[in-house]
């Protein structure tokens, strides 16, 4: 069991704060911002500001991944088996890429 907020998590525009971006859980209490700099009412580097905020509301599917590669090989019981798993990790690796990017 993690003890961070379970996913997904979303990257949003925070209305609230302009110029600053969320990454939200998909309930009202999970919220996070990335601000900019201080001092800037919009980051004078917007476009690394939200890759920062993909690369942050990936993280549940990273550990995800991350547990499920440190597990996968103690329960393959046949080649079948390990294809099935590499494929998997695959799939859950394409996941991830477009999420990020």
């Amino acid at each position: 069991m993690t003890k961070h907020t379970p996913g997904p998590w979303v990257v949003a525009d925070d209305n609230r704060n302009p110029g600053t971006i969320a990454i939200v859980h998909h309930t009202v209490h999970g919220y996070a911002a990335i601000y900019p700099s201080p001092g800037h009412k919009t980051s004078p580097y917007p476009a690394e500001q939200s890759a920062n905020a993909r690369l942050i509301a990936a993280a549940p599917e990273m550990y995800e991944l991350v547990e499920y590669l440190s597990t996968a090989y103690d329960d393959r019981k046949s080649s079948h088996d390990l294809a099935s798993t590499l494929y998997d990790l695959r799939c859950m690796a394409l996941r991830l890429l477009d999420k990020i990017e």
